[in-house]
């Protein structure tokens, strides 16, 4: 293993942020794809804006989904390369990308078959479904590529490579950026598509972050095999990636669905509510890039010293992940106090629709550390093999605090009371994680220690790595 893989050596700081470095400019470029087609679909109208809105929180959901089945495959590869074992760590590549691909095409059909029914049931209007349903339809097409894509990048960061999994997602979002004007407004040789142009430019974009993923982990990292495994070894390790995977999954996709869910409350307040807190949260995913990087970088940091009985390293890990959310919230309480309304405004060309989304912006951005806790904790306990403990986390942040207290808000204020409930939901769940996740580590190496305390507990620690 090469020094720039190995995750088990060296400054802590050093090597998580030589992963999340790259990763925060491969974040920018995704999340640029969501602000540039809120962007110009924002000049069609405040009703298609609102029926992207709608659409956000599910399309977030299926990338959270693919996150998760990232996190369960990386997991395994990560730990397996901390301890010693190349050439499984290939077939585990592999297996994860075969796994992933087979999941994502039948969900995209069951997604296909449920756009209108799924979209009735979350309040969209009538006016609004026909344009939610024009663009979903070609996006669901799209969602194996995606997935694929993202368990693929999930590989390359499991073997420490930071670098090109950025460099291929900032590819992808440049090509999406490029066409998503051309095909929604008809420039040059094209027609005018309106919404379904947005929904093809993605499209486009992630045939191209897929093929050259795949080329990429085969021939130039070499850390996957151009193999079909039997039925039986394929059925073996598609149990074991969706035992972590299925938690990891569910766990990223708790935030989106509680997305879904208040945004169902606050459409009774109208389409320039859902409109902002449709273009609020886009912009409060990019604000919290730092955080996200950090959190793809934890989890093979994690999982490879895991897999080598580091334990100590994790801890600091953690803490240097605490410090990052701290000083990132710090800095956006500034930004948006000084320029909510003028970065609102950006997305949003109704003065309603960007008022509103300021006053969300500057609610919630006090307490945005709290969510990094959650998202950056719950990485690493996926990392670790112990995504039971993720998911309890993002349990406890949208199932427990967000959903219900936003709730309870609609009960005793309007749309401003509801911003406050997400702030309150988003600190508490951080105490708790960050709390939990230090008394376990503690819990786990006093236990450890006594069951290993006469001699090999390394090679014990070592015997789980894949469990």
């Amino acid at each position: 293993m090469s020094d720039k893989s190995n995750l088990t050596q060296g400054s802590v700081g050093y090597k998580l942020f030589g992963l999340a470095g790259p990763m925060v400019f491969g974040l920018i470029a995704v999340l640029s794809q969501s602000l540039v087609d809120t962007y110009f679909v924002g000049k069609l109208g405040t009703t298609q804006l609102a029926a992207l809105s709608f659409t956000f929180p599910v399309s977030l959901t299926f990338t959270s989904l693919a996150i998760g089945l990232s996190a369960g495959a990386s997991s395994i590869v990560s730990r397996v390369i901390g301890s010693g074992d190349q050439r499984q760590a290939k077939c585990w590549v592999t297996d994860g990308l075969l796994f992933s691909g087979v999941i994502a095409s039948v969900l995209a059909v069951i997604g296909l078959l449920t756009v209108t029914p799924l979209f009735t049931v979350l309040g969209a209007s009538e006016e609004a479904l026909g344009f939610i349903e024009r663009y979903m339809m070609i996006w669901y097409i799209s969602m194996p590529c995606l997935v694929v894509g993202i368990v693929g990048h999930g590989a390359m960061r499991a073997n420490g490579e930071g670098t090109l999994p950025s460099v291929i997602m900032v590819g992808a979002a440049l090509i999406n950026m490029g066409m998503t004007p051309v095909l929604m407004l008809g420039l040059w040789i094209f027609p005018e598509l309106n919404i379904e142009g947005v929904a093809l430019a993605t499209l486009m974009s992630r045939i191209v972050l897929v093929v050259v993923t795949l080329a990429l982990l085969r021939w130039g990292m070499n850390i996957m095999v151009l193999r079909l495994p039997s039925w039986s070894q394929w059925m073996q390790a598609s149990r074991t990636i969706a035992k972590l995977a299925g938690p990891a999954g569910a766990g990223n996709m708790a935030n989106p669905i509680g997305i879904a869910m208040v945004t169902a409350l606050l459409a009774a307040y109208g389409n320039t509510t859902v409109a902002a807190f449709g273009v609020a949260t886009r912009i409060e995913a990019f604000a919290c890039l730092p955080m996200l990087a950090m959190s793809s970088a934890i989890g093979p940091f994690a999982g490879q010293n895991w897999g080598a009985g580091n334990l100590g390293r994790i801890k600091q890990a953690l803490n240097i992940s605490a410090l990052v959310c701290a000083v990132n919230s710090g800095l956006l309480i500034l930004a948006f106090w000084l320029f909510g309304e003028t970065i609102a405004g950006l997305f949003a060309s109704d003065q309603s629709v960007k008022q509103e989304a300021a006053v969300y912006l500057l609610y919630v951005s006090s307490s945005l550390w709290g969510y990094g806790l959650v998202i950056t904790t719950a990485a690493a306990f996926n990392g670790i093999g112990r995504s039971e403990i993720g998911l309890a986390y993002y349990a406890i942040r949208m199932l427990l605090l967000y959903v219900p207290l936003s709730y309870g808000a609609t009960l005793i204020g309007d749309q401003q009371a509801v911003y406050v409930a997400i702030g309150i939901a988003n600190v508490l769940a951080g105490l708790i994680s960050i709390g939990w996740a230090f008394w376990w580590l503690a819990y786990y190496r006093k236990h450890q220690a006594k069951r290993c305390s006469d001699s090999d507990g390394r090679s014990a620690h070592r015997s789980n790595v894949t469990a």
